[in-house]
């Protein structure tokens, strides 16, 4: 059976371009990516996102930091989903975890007076529900898959370019 894809894919090169010089260029480069893509930057952070046109709710983005190495420059990314859609993930899965441990406490306080406890039905439910949205979140990095190569392939193209060659 295949493993399941990371959660949220790295992936870190070293390129032998100065940084101040990709910096530079990539500034130069970020209307001239893949007219699906958009790209902002900040110092040393590049984000790539899908254009709001093409964007769906399984639409990934790129991050991307640049360290300086003397010479060279070490460009480290991730892939995940759109902001707005991780924070929702992290909540789910936050309340899924508290629900569950809310669920522990409640039936084990019951259980101690010697009620029935019903709150230990929220751990199996919060487990569930926690698996289901870990679920969703592979079948949506799936479906996020082509376009996780086109981001891949804009960073490429812009790093690859000189300052804004077309």
């Amino acid at each position: 059976m295949e493993s399941p894809p990371p959660m949220r894919p790295r992936f870190e090169r070293v390129v032998d371009v100065p940084c101040a010089e990709l910096i530079a260029r990539l500034r130069g480069n970020l209307r001239c990516t893949e007219p699906r893509v958009h790209a902002q930057m900040a110092d040393r952070h590049l984000q790539l996102l899908i254009e709001q046109r093409d964007r769906h709710y399984w639409s990934p983005s790129l991050s991307v930091d640049l360290e300086s190495m003397d010479d060279r420059t070490r460009i480290k990314g991730h892939f995940g989903p759109h902001p707005s859609v991780w924070t929702m993930f992290a909540s789910l899965y936050f309340l899924f975890a508290f629900a569950g441990l809310a669920g522990m406490v409640l039936g084990g306080t019951q259980w101690l007076v010697r009620q029935t406890p019903w709150g230990l039905w929220l751990v199996p439910a919060a487990v569930v529900l926690f698996g289901g949205a870990y679920a969703a979140s592979l079948v949506g990095q799936r479906l996020g898959a082509d376009q996780m190569h086109t981001l891949a392939a804009a960073l490429d193209s812009m790093v690859q370019r000189g300052d804004g060659d077309p």
